[in-house]
Parts: structure tokens; sequence; C-alpha cells
């Protein structure tokens, strides 16, 4: 691809992960409302650029947009996940893996929306 086509789908992109991103949060919204909470709480697994979309929703004030009040931590993957379960969080942006395994031990949690379309896991 050349250099416009990159900037395209790039742009593309970004956009669909901040789509993703709403539709997860709009989830969680309904969870932290059952849970009387006012502010809610979401980790990401990792300080790579594949987790650009929360940060900039933080720092545009998307979610201040939707009225929430999201407070965003770093938590590595597992560690995200066991919050999720405990109750300190009300969502995860992490790896898929992380969930599966979760999902295999008998959780419950579930898989929202994606940012990539594949599994980083699966390369080696």
């Amino acid at each position: 691809m050349r250099g416009g086509a990159m900037k395209i789908l790039a742009i593309g992109l970004l956009s669909l992960s901040l789509w993703l991103l709403r539709e997860a949060i709009s989830v969680c919204e309904v969870r932290a409302a059952e849970a009387g909470k006012s502010q809610m709480r979401v980790s990401f697994g990792s300080t790579a650029g594949s987790f650009a979309p929360l940060w900039v929703a933080k720092d545009k004030g998307f979610f201040n947009d939707l009225g929430l009040n999201v407070e965003v931590i770093y938590a590595r993957s597992v560690t995200g996940i066991q919050a999720m379960l405990a109750g300190e969080t009300q969502a995860a942006y992490t790896g898929c893996t992380e969930i599966m395994t979760s999902r295999k031990s008998g959780s419950d949690l579930s898989v929202i929306g994606s940012s990539a379309d594949y599994n980083i896991s699966l390369l080696s």
C-alpha cells in the first residue's frame, strides 16, 4: 500500500476501534448503573499503541460526552481480568487469550468487541 491508502486504512481502523469501544462502554454503562455507581473503571493491559483508542477517548472527553466518568487504569492483562472478576473494574481492554483462559476456568466474561481483525496472540 502507498502512503495515502495507509493513512485511510489507519483512520478507518481508529474509527472502528472507537466505535467498538463506545459500544463496549454502553454495555458497561448499564452495568455501572445497575450497580449504582457513578464512576466506571476500565483497565488496559499494555502500553502498546494498539490501546490508543481508549486513551484517545479519555483524553478527548468522549466518555464525558456520553455522561460517563471513566477512570482508565493500567493493569497487566491477567491482573485486569482478576480486577474485573472481583468487581473492582467494570471493563477491561485486554487480549482475547486472557478472557478465553478465564472462561475456560468458569468465569462468565464475554468479549464485546475487538480493535483488531485477528488474535495477536496467535502470531508467532
